[in-house]
């Protein structure tokens, strides 16, 4: 995949006001002391898609031409969208309204909320933020509100109970065949994110062999997004609708037999008791999980 579209290629950004930072020289109008007025601003998007680790849009000088018009008539294209001294600083901040398919373009300095008040006569504690957004100097141009669909059809598919090996920060598409608990899994040690086609993230955190796996609930048809970063090297991920067993490294993969094994050695090894409590649970856990065994093999058609 370009570059452009690895999620890889920006810092995590976790809100919707996108400030793009950079360390390049001032440009000639932000003197140290005094920064000039800005009364306009125009940008240009070149039609270039970049994202963040969340697949949020980044906008830097790379894909927006953003250009600056200041009070004594006299303009400039900046090459950063952000710097700051010891008592000054200014930014481009960028908005996207996905619904709209508009993103908003705003420049603002450490003098523009007291210029606000100064131009309306208002103190610290009357100021309405939105009459403040809405004065700062801005500008709009066009942004697909499906943006994602592309990106999304160049990431590999996990398929249910099938593994798949992948390298540090790899994301994946998962839809699900039925609307229910699934179970993300593997054999090593990693960091796990789900999020929907919304980005709303609703699941993150750490999975490592099959102690730990993350438990979701998903709805049959719905397209879902799975990042996963490795800690050392290569690694595998499964999703099923079936638990794993704690230790075994099992999931719908194994019979349910060998998964109540695995759950046995697994209370054995680690519970205070474990061979007090294996002999006393395992005539219970026999025909009570062969019965459920029996109802999700009538229910889903899988044994």
């Amino acid at each position: 995949m370009k570059k452009a579209l690895s999620i890889l290629l920006a810092t995590l950004l976790l809100t919707t006001a996108l400030g793009v930072g950079a360390t390049a020289t001032p440009v000639d109008h932000s003197l140290q002391f005094q920064l000039p007025i800005v009364t306009a601003i125009d940008a240009a998007w070149n039609g270039e898609v970049l994202i963040d680790d969340w697949l949020q849009p980044v906008f830097t000088a790379e894909n927006v031409e953003v250009t600056v018009h200041f009070q004594d008539g006299t303009s400039e294209v900046l090459e950063h969208f952000y710097d700051n001294a010891s008592n000054w600083s200014w930014e481009i901040q960028f908005t996207v309204d996905f619904e709209a398919e508009l993103v908003i373009v705003r420049y603002t300095d450490s003098n523009s909320m007291d210029r606000f008040m100064d131009e309306h006569d208002i103190c610290g504690c009357e100021i309405d933020l939105e009459a403040y957004l809405a004065w700062l100097p801005q500008t709009t141009f066009a942004f697909p509100g499906n943006f994602l669909d592309d990106i999304l059809a160049a990431f590999p598919t996990l398929t249910l109970d099938e593994t798949a090996t992948f390298a540090d920060g790899d994301m994946f598409t998962f839809i699900p065949e039925n609307t229910g608990l699934h179970h993300f899994f593997s054999s090593g040690d990693q960091d796990l994110a789900i999020f929907n086609t919304n980005m709303e993230l609703i699941w993150f955190g750490e999975i490592f062999s099959t102690h730990r796996w993350a438990q979701v609930q998903l709805t049959v048809g719905e397209t879902y997004l799975v990042q996963l970063w490795a800690w050392g090297g290569t690694q595998n991920i499964t999703v099923s609708e079936t638990a794993p067993a704690p230790g075994g490294g099992g999931g719908s993969g194994n019979s349910w037999l060998q998964n109540l094994v695995n759950n046995l050695l697994w209370l054995v090894q680690h519970t205070p008791g474990g061979r007090f409590l294996t002999v006393l649970l395992f005539p219970i856990m026999l025909p009570v999980l062969g019965l459920l065994r029996l109802v999700n093999w009538i229910y889903t058609g899988r044994w």
